[in-house]
């Protein structure tokens, strides 16, 4: 099946099953209906825009060959993904509600979250560049479960205290940034090294759009430095509000070994500079573990 038609106002809310769709799929101002895919491919952009209806949008072991984007919901609408293979980018963003997106056994190379979410649940997946929640305001909660990341960045999200469910084990040394400004100059970025590079090594390719203060050269960078101790601190003070001790503790021996690097090689680069005053004292320190 080369395209879809025209899915009405109000669609009953039948599943959609076993098609191949090879062109553009573009659904735009659809209202209160309801709609989910089964067993389909996707071949290029798969599109959700300025719909208006509170029923769920599923998608059931499902194939997306091209970027994945859903654009500003008008309603709290819930999206959701179950054992679906990303070969592209998922991209959404909110602006006039406050959509929920489900994520379970899914594959995915890049996810990037904008804006606005009403709940974000993730289980099972994996996220081989990464997954970036840049400045996100999260209206109730995020659920992250047995999920593995290339990196998790949090930057100036907001993270609602008592409704966040992030262990550390399954973000030792995988939080950081992703650089890029908006989410399409960054797939512009890393489609660019897919033409260079050879799958095996694209994880490699991409390490130069992303930045975990691991290198000389991350941890000369401050400003870098510091959104991602920032990020740490926010993780921190939430694992400390839930009492989970054992994430706390992780995240911060992880957090005081990367201040500590860095203090190491600034001292080392100029002697005379009292790394002592480095964003905390060692008093400072032993007040914040727990």
């Amino acid at each position: 099946m080369d395209f879809i038609g025209d899915i009405k106002n109000g669609y009953a809310g039948r599943w959609l099953t076993n098609l191949h769709f090879k062109k553009y799929f573009d659904i735009h101002g659809l209202k209160d209906a309801r709609f989910g895919f089964i067993h389909s491919q996707f071949d290029d952009r798969y599109q959700i825009r300025l719909i208006e209806s509170r029923f769920s949008y599923g998608h059931y072991n499902c194939v997306f060959n091209g970027v994945v984007n859903i654009n500003n919901p008008k309603q709290p609408t819930d999206f959701s993904f179950t054992g679906c293979v990303f070969r592209s980018f998922l991209y959404m963003s909110a602006l006039d509600a406050t959509p929920t997106l489900r994520l379970t056994r899914c594959e995915l190379e890049l996810a990037s979250l904008d804006d606005k979410m009403g709940n974000v649940f993730i289980d099972s997946c994996s996220f081989k560049i990464g997954l970036s929640m840049h400045q996100l305001n999260i209206e109730n909660s995020i659920d992250i479960y047995n999920s593995g990341f290339g990196v998790l960045n949090i930057q100036g999200t907001d993270l609602p205290q008592n409704n966040t469910y992030i262990s550390f084990d399954s973000l030792q040394n995988k939080l950081g940034l992703i650089w890029g400004s908006n989410f399409w100059e960054l797939v512009d970025k890393v489609e660019s090294l897919k033409e260079k590079k050879s799958k095996t090594d694209l994880r490699d390719s991409v390490l130069n759009i992303v930045y975990r203060a691991q290198t000389i050269e991350e941890l000369q960078n401050k400003a870098g430095f510091d959104q991602l101790i920032a990020s740490y601190y926010k993780l921190l003070n939430i694992y400390k509000i839930r009492g989970e001790m054992d994430s706390y503790n992780t995240a911060y021996i992880e957090m005081r070994d990367k201040v500590t690097s860095r203090s190491k090689l600034l001292y080392e680069q100029n002697p005379s500079f009292n790394s002592c005053l480095l964003y905390t004292s060692d008093a400072a320190d032993d007040s914040l573990r727990v």
